[in-house]
């Protein structure tokens, strides 16, 4: 068989916030730097540099126990629209190298790199170090990049050597990079699933492949989905996304200035439906998006929440802003003049990608149903629907 009878190249920013921030704070390089959600001790860790991973220190840590555990560590204010337009700027940069681009989430991108050689005139993995190379020199951050032959394999690889790594599985190298991988590095693969797994004696990927009946017992169709992309062959393909890689921002200043959590969110509420019933209208659906609220003194507090899988459905970002998002960024005490909505990357609708245990039919029945609204609001006026 063939080396390479696909090249899949997956795309991972190393460190991506931090590394984002020490562009501005350049001092701080080589040092244990910490980006959080706040600054305070109730904030958590969403990056640390990896000169702060020896003391046990990772996204999620609570900031009190990083700095009990960091006494030397620098707490930076996390940035999402900083990090946002970076991360638009990779995206155009790896557009340059190949139209197939699929953009998974704000730092990560898959690349079908297929066919390219001859334009190049190279290998494909001299092409995966070009890339490299010319996102350090444009944007002065790292990335890591793994080159298989499946998706899913790209993935495991793109993790093995960071930060600024470059990993190749051929399909000649494919079972010598797999013998004793643990189950747990294949992407959807969490801790439930591991459990069940490791339960029936599946530890690793290559007993994985070799119990093909159990798996499908236990994780149904996916399970045999992955089981094919772990064997060398290329079932899921990289979904072009790149030709409609712009971002949108969704904002609004208040008439007055407010001061009350319930008339804040149902501001809040009203603009981001808005933004989901623009992105219907459009035909475009997003992944990641930032939600910020503005004080009177003109400072923010933002937060960012990212999907399984690209969608432009009502309840799905209600959800995600009820939640966890307005919970975040609202502080009584503040005066506040105005609320914003930002999506870093959409695309164009097309087929999802579910993880293990999402239910397809549930998730379409969410985009019908805003779909069936968008359509009785435009016949009977906003508020018919409430």
């Amino acid at each position: 068989m063939h080396s390479f009878p696909r090249a899949i190249a997956h795309i991972d920013a190393d460190c991506f916030f931090a590394s984002v921030e020490l562009l501005d704070f350049p001092h701080l390089k080589g040092k244990p730097v910490l980006v959080c959600s706040r600054t305070d001790r109730r904030g958590i860790v969403l990056a640390a540099t990896y000169e702060a991973r020896p003391f046990g220190i990772r996204a999620g840590t609570p900031i009190f126990k990083a700095v009990e555990a960091c006494p030397k560590a620098h707490i930076l204010q996390s940035n999402f629209h900083k990090y946002s337009k970076v991360s638009l700027q990779l995206m155009h940069i790896l557009g340059d190298f190949s139209p197939d681009i699929e953009v998974s989430s704000i730092d990560e991108a898959y690349m079908d790199l297929t066919g390219l050689r001859l334009m190049y005139r190279s290998s494909y993995s001299d092409i995966a170090e070009k890339i490299k190379k010319t996102v350090f020199e444009k944007l002065g951050i790292t990335v890591s990049i793994g080159l298989a032959t499946t998706k899913t394999i790209a993935k495991i690889a793109s993790d093995f050597k960071k930060p600024y790594g470059l990993t190749v599985v051929s399909e000649n190298s494919r079972e010598a990079f797999l013998k004793d991988m643990p189950v747990e590095k294949i992407a959807g693969v969490g801790r439930n699933t591991q459990a069940l797994l490791n339960k029936y004696g599946i530890y690793t990927i290559p007993q994985m492949i070799a119990a093909q009946t159990v798996v499908k017992q236990l994780l149904g169709k996916r399970g045999v989905e992955l089981i094919t992309e772990l064997s060398g062959l290329s079932l899921w393909r990289v979904q072009q996304n790149n030709a409609a890689q712009k971002s949108l921002s969704h904002t609004s200043t208040f008439h007055d200035f407010l001061t009350e959590k319930q008339t804040i969110y149902d501001y809040c509420l009203k603009l981001l439906k808005q933004m989901t019933h623009s992105l219907r209208t459009r035909g475009i659906e997003a992944k990641t998006f930032t939600f910020f609220l503005m004080k009177k003194d003109f400072s923010s507090i933002s937060c960012e929440h990212t999907f399984n899988f690209f969608c432009n459905d009502d309840d799905t970002y209600i959800k995600a802003l009820r939640e966890k998002m307005f919970p975040f960024c609202f502080r009584e005490g503040f005066i506040y003049r105005k609320a914003g909505f930002l999506l870093p990357i959409v695309k164009i609708e097309g087929p999802k990608q579910y993880s293990l245990f999402e239910i397809p039919e549930k998730e379409e029945k969410k985009t019908r149903f805003s779909q069936i609204a968008d359509g009785l609001r435009e016949r009977f006026g906003s508020n018919i629907i409430k």
